[in-house]
């Protein structure tokens, strides 16, 4: 399965040097220029990883980044800086959830090394929401047969009850009876009947 990129910078030269870094790559890379394409890609695909320059015409990385959060939550976000600035590294965690920072001009190697560990922590993301599903999902059994285990108890316990009663009925009709006998082997002749 070939892992989707989403690259959004409005530099055209920009774009062009991550097409070609990722050429070669087993990764598919998908570059927009603008924030509204942006956000209709975002909103209809399925990416692992989102690179976006920070600097935008129409919106901040940060904005798209943290639309991404919102629409896409398992994949990794990196936000591309030419210059890095307190406050946008602090928007950029705070309301972004950014997974790197990588800044203009980026070295090659490490950013495909960025990629690589951003798609993996995408993969991280996805098995765990996988995991989290099949556990709601046997909780969600668990509790149908508890339920069903507790009914049964129930049924039982009256089951139990009425034929405790029912006994200790005869029993008590038993006794009676003992008592009844025990009244006429006391007697002596039929009279006292």
């Amino acid at each position: 399965m070939a892992y989707k990129i989403l690259w959004i910078d409005d530099d055209a030269d920009v774009l062009d040097s991550a097409r070609r870094l990722f050429r070669s790559s087993a990764w598919e890379l998908i570059t927009v220029a603008d924030a509204e394409t942006a956000r209709e890609a975002i909103g209809k695909e399925n990416f692992a990883v989102i690179v976006a320059d920070q600097r935008l015409q129409a919106a901040s990385g940060v904005d798209l980044l943290e639309f991404a959060k919102e629409k896409s939550p398992a994949a990794s976000r990196i936000l591309l800086t030419g210059n890095v600035e307190i406050g946008v590294i602090e928007e950029a965690v705070n309301r972004g959830h950014v997974f790197r920072f990588v800044s203009k001009p980026w070295d090659n190697e490490q950013l495909l090394v960025d990629v690589a560990k951003a798609i993996e922590h995408h993969q991280l993301k996805m098995t765990q929401t996988g995991l989290l599903k099949e556990v709601s999902l046997q909780n969600r059994q668990l509790e149908r047969l508890t339920s069903g285990l507790e009914q049964l108890v129930v049924e039982r316990t009256m089951n139990v009850e009425s034929s405790k009663d029912e006994a200790e009925q005869k029993l008590s009709h038993v006794r009676d009876l003992v008592r009844f006998i025990k009244d006429l082997s006391n007697l002596t002749s039929v009279d006292e009947l």
